[in-house]
């Protein structure tokens, strides 16, 4: 299943998965690997009880909590996906930048500025270079009519990465 994955054959792995937690229901990883392929396939309703599944037998699990947050937002979920990240973004680790990022982009679905931009800010405390960080706090503020922070964030996501497409989208609301 795990290879199928890595090489974007999300159905395939998904029967690979099933198998597996036919053969063994309580194995957990599988439950997190079905939860990923499931939304890889974009079927978030199908991918949140298995990812839910794993959180709650390993609540520390940050990446996890992400994917379910994700899946979540996808879902239009956003209560949902905010306590998710929040969860995430506590945990120690690498994945405190992602899971702030994606908490600060749920805050600004569900139109709560202020706190989109505080975890947006500090995600970036924790990865200056976090391209989703900045190209969100730039949405915020163009959101907000801050158009000299907005360009400041995207011209910082352009720095980093000349060809992201979104912010140099963005850049033309600028100019």
């Amino acid at each position: 299943g795990l290879s199928y994955l890595r090489q974007k054959r999300f159905s395939e792995a998904l029967g690979k998965f099933d198998e597996m937690l036919q053969i063994n229901p309580g194995y957990m990883d599988a439950f997190l690997q079905k939860g990923i392929a499931l939304s890889e396939l974009k079927r978030y309703r199908e991918a949140t009880p298995p990812l839910e599944q794993y959180v709650e037998k390993r609540p520390d699990d940050a990446f996890a909590r992400i994917k379910l947050g994700e899946a979540f937002c996808s879902l239009g979920k956003f209560p949902e996906a905010i306590e998710s990240f929040k969860r995430a973004s506590t945990t120690p680790g690498a994945q405190a930048s992602l899971a702030l990022a994606q908490l600060g982009f749920a805050y600004y679905d569900e139109a709560k500025d202020q706190d989109a931009l505080m975890a947006l800010g500090q995600a970036l405390k924790l990865d200056p270079q976090d391209l989703d960080a900045s190209l969100y706090s730039g949405m915020v503020y163009l959101d907000e009519s801050d158009r000299q922070r907005a360009r400041s964030c995207f011209e910082r996501v352009l720095a980093l990465n000349p060809s992201q497409v979104e912010a140099q989208y963005y850049m033309g609301y600028i100019f």
